[in-house]
């Protein structure tokens, strides 16, 4: 009698969970660069605007999906990391998951010439940030 209780239990539990909707969370996109690529920011003819229309066309992607919540240009201060890339901008978006958020910059990565984009969760924090 106790076994049937508790996958009776257990049934409605996991009824539950299906039924409920996912609780959306925020990730960054963060935008590696290329140095060569970032110095296309500067340039006032066609390399430039192709440059920031990439962006454009990133953040009207993330927007139509429903996810963009922000973002922005960084101006690096320190010298190219990791494969050479520089961290020079980031868009914050929402997700039902990781895989979600994940394959949300694989569809912007093509905006991103010369670089990559890396995907990091939002940590909960108890400061009230």
């Amino acid at each position: 009698m106790k076994d049937l209780r508790m996958k009776r239990l257990m049934f409605v539990a996991a009824a539950a969970a299906l039924a409920w909707p996912a609780q959306a969370a925020d990730f960054l996109l963060l935008v590696q660069e290329a140095p060569t690529e970032l110095a296309k920011r500067r340039d006032a003819g066609p390399a430039g605007a192709a440059y920031w229309q990439g962006f454009v066309a990133a953040g009207g992607t993330l927007a139509k999906a429903g996810a963009l919540k922000g973002g922005g240009a960084l101006e690096p201060t320190s010298p190219p990391g990791r494969g050479g890339l520089v961290l020079g901008g980031y868009f914050l978006i929402s997700a039902d998951t990781l895989a979600s958020a994940r394959s949300l910059a694989a569809r912007v990565a093509a905006n991103v010439r010369g670089g990559r984009i890396d995907v990091i969760a939002h940590a909960p924090t108890k400061t009230g940030m």
